[in-house]
């Protein structure tokens, strides 16, 4: 196995995409691309292996060596991880510009973010036909036609790597004749639409190398973490910032679920997703609150955390009885905060128990309360009612990939936060800025924080508080009767 030799440059001399991925294989083609829990077929993948499988993607997609020009190629797929970050490096290799998206959008959400970015091509797998056929046939009536193309499939992309065949000869994809820019949109990621339909974010190279260069990475090459991101949902934000972006930025691998094709991959569960990081000898997660509700109920899951360098989730709040116990274990873990707009500029190695709790640094009980890193310029807006929305204001070192606001360039996040009382430079999220219900006693509450508590509990599937004015006679009473009940099951503590 070749020795580690580094880090790559990440001052834009090379491409984020695909020029870190290249680098890393001139300088250590054999050493592991991503790794898989013991028992596997294959216990890792190479840089190189990983590389080939980018230039037959590429191949496929722009035959006979014709570089495409940027054109978007949406991908509506459902596959193993390490076929969809082939596929997604393959397809910029090529001069496309992918663009991932959540199989769970509605027929009239894909029919806007292709017109919105003039995708007339679509990659897609046959169990999503009928779903591809709804967008074609809206996509007629407006004169907008589609190329539907099918994904190609594990064995064809990783020829040799998971079977026993010989692999079949890789030529590479010939380089861009033009030097690349900062401004380049390498691909498109969307938004949540959770205020309306999806909008597409396109994420350029400055944008990506940001991203590489944020705290959280630099980070994790000083501690030399290998991240088990097994869990994570590639076509999401934090799939392409903790399964893409860490073997090129950290020449470390990932841990990564084996590939199952033909089957459907991995459906991964809290004990299931602690298994394969302990197999695959990962030293740090990065997960959703769910698993970590999960994990807090379980003292073997807790003795094994413990072991680890850092836990970090996002995507919601965890319980304060389920963070406390993760405390009380030594499980190094905290919040991460980070959006597809303006990227993930977070620290999570911050803390000092040095001093003491009640001292003026950030201590392992402070794991809700998030620190901004020195290159994001962070402009906090009173909303009057204690509550600050965080606005990112454009910087040397951060371009958000959306610009909303009126005065200065920057994004305006909707996102809710209040200081931390004692500790300068603290923050904890409370909501949306969008999201304020009133209730009939006049008290305000923001549902997502609520919610999320009440579905933290493997009982709960869902919750919605509904809005004002929403509730039925004896509603509230009735509202009142199951946070009593959540309260003394141990779901809730507020």
């Amino acid at each position: 196995m070749s020795a580690n030799p580094g880090f790559p440059p990440l001052d834009g001399s090379v491409s984020a995409i695909p020029g870190l991925a290249d680098w890393q294989v001139e300088h250590g083609p054999d050493r592991p691309w991503a790794v898989f829990p013991s028992g596997s077929n294959r216990s890792s993948v190479s840089y190189k292996e990983f590389a080939d499988a980018t230039h037959r993607v590429a191949h496929t997609f722009c035959p006979n060596n014709t570089r495409a020009n940027g054109e978007v190629v949406a991908l509506i797929i459902h596959c193993d991880s390490v076929l969809y970050l082939a596929a997604l490096v393959g397809l910029v290799r090529a001069g496309l510009t992918p663009f991932p998206m959540s199989p769970k959008n509605s027929v009239p959400a894909f029919v806007k973010m292709l017109e919105g970015t003039s995708c007339h091509r679509v990659i897609t797998q046959p169990i999503f036909a009928p779903l591809v056929d709804g967008i074609q046939a809206q996509l007629k009536g407006k004169q907008h036609d589609v190329i539907v193309e099918e994904l190609p499939t594990l064995h064809d992309v990783f020829s040799g790597v998971f079977d026993s065949g010989e692999a079949s000869p890789v030529e590479p994809f010939p380089r861009p004749t033009t030097q690349h820019s900062g401004e380049d949109i390498v691909l498109y990621l969307h938004s949540s639409g959770s205020t309306g339909f999806p909008k597409p974010i396109p994420w350029r190279q400055h944008f990506i190398l940001e991203f590489a260069k944020s705290r959280i990475h630099e980070e994790s090459r000083k501690r030399d973490i290998i991240w088990g991101a097994m869990a994570l949902p590639t076509f999401h934000t934090i799939g392409i910032f903790m399964q893409l972006l860490p073997p090129f930025s950290t020449s470390n691998p990932v841990g990564l679920y084996p590939p199952m094709a033909p089957a459907a991959p991995p459906m991964p569960t809290p004990p299931s997703l602690l298994q394969a990081c302990k197999e695959a000898g990962v030293s740090g997660i990065p997960i959703v609150p769910v698993f970590i509700e999960a994990w807090a109920k379980s003292e073997e899951s807790l003795k094994y955390l413990a072991t680890l360098k850092h836990i970090g989730f996002s995507g919601g709040p965890v319980s304060e009885q389920g963070g406390a116990k993760l405390v009380t274990a030594g499980a190094p873990f905290s919040a991460v905060y980070g959006s597809t707009e303006a990227g993930v500029h977070t620290s999570i190695f911050d803390e000092d128990d040095s001093q003491g709790p009640d001292a003026l640094v950030r201590s392992s009980r402070d794991w809700q309360w998030l620190s901004f890193g020195a290159n994001v310029r962070c402009r906090w807006v009173p909303q009057g009612d204690g509550t600050y929305e965080l606005q990112f204001l454009t910087a040397p070192d951060h371009h958000p990939a959306v610009e909303n606001l009126p005065d200065v360039r920057g994004y305006a996040t909707s996102d809710l936060f209040v200081p931390h009382p004692t500790k300068p430079g603290l923050w904890r999220i409370t909501g949306r800025k969008d999201d304020v219900i009133v209730l009939s006693t006049g008290e305000k509450v923001v549902p997502i924080p609520q919610e999320g508590l009440i579905t933290s509990s493997p009982l709960a599937s869902g919750a919605t508080l509904p809005g004002v004015a929403a509730l039925e006679p004896l509603g509230e009473r009735h509202a009142a009767a199951w946070v009593g009940y959540w309260k003394k099951q141990g779901f809730l503590n507020i």
